[in-house]
């Protein structure tokens, strides 16, 4: 088995995969169409890597970068039907998270049940938080927030600002792991094999970061930069709203 970080050249053979293994209820129907798969390898919004065996295709893992905070978020695993389908599935999600981290220095992926967030503590992540799932209209419906940080990144990470919202005792501790975090991990037992999340719209600093492909689409504050966090939230919501958009979530620590 080999495994490849895709290119925007690969993207009619990701395009084929995805049409053959996923129907129309897949969330991120935008991975049956090569032209954008291309766009948005091409713009970095999106992250795939792909296990071979020969000229076969056996699976893929998706990932959202984003460069802006330095972090990659690991999404979940699509698998063909193949006899040693996790151990499949295990290589690609350890090659996503190494990618994570030698790229940014922080990789994170969400879980969805208890069965994955003990699965998450025996991998070596640690629990962040939580957030609402795509689509849920209650707090009862979250997933856990679960990563990896390391230090000796590719790009240098940018110092948090001082704010109301990293001086939080849970924000500075998750700052302060950055220095002591383990870079290397034992495989996974198990993980799972599934669809991706629907993609959120990162924000900062009143500056959206559109996907507006995925199912179940929605705007994230994802964190503000400066001295004052509260203000900057208050004005880009008060912005978009105007705009019609009404479905606004916002992410602490």
């Amino acid at each position: 088995m080999k495994l490849t970080l895709a290119r925007p050249g690969h993207a009619e053979h990701i395009a084929r995969f995805y049409q053959s293994l996923h129907g129309d209820e897949f969330p991120h129907t935008e991975m049956f169409d090569a032209r954008t798969v291309a766009q948005l390898l091409r713009d970095e919004e999106l992250a795939v890597v792909l296990a071979t065996d020969g000229q076969r295709m056996l699976g893929a893992a998706i990932g959202f970068p984003q460069s802006w905070n330095q972090v990659l978020e690991v999404g979940a695993l699509s698998v063909d039907e193949v006899d040693d389908r996790t151990e499949v599935a295990k290589a690609l999600f350890e090659a996503m998270r190494r990618f994570g981290l030698k790229q940014f220095g922080i990789a994170f992926f969400r879980a969805r049940s208890e069965a994955a967030f003990r699965r998450g503590l025996e991998i070596g992540a640690t629990c962040w938080g939580y957030r609402p799932a795509p689509g849920a209209a209650s707090l009862e419906e979250c997933e856990l927030v679960m990563g990896f940080c390391d230090a000796a990144a590719t790009d240098l990470r940018a110092a948090p600002p001082r704010n109301l919202i990293t001086e939080m005792p849970f924000a500075q501790r998750i700052v302060d792991s950055l220095e002591s975090a383990p870079s290397e991990v034992p495989y996974p037992k198990q993980f799972p094999v599934g669809a991706p999340r629907g993609t959120g719209t990162p924000v900062i600093s009143g500056r959206i970061w559109p996907t507006y492909h995925a199912a179940q689409n929605y705007i994230t504050i994802e964190s503000s930069a400066g001295p004052f966090p509260l203000e900057t939230i208050r004005e880009f919501v008060g912005k978009i709203r105007q705009k019609g958009v009404h479905d606004i979530r916002l992410a602490l620590p």
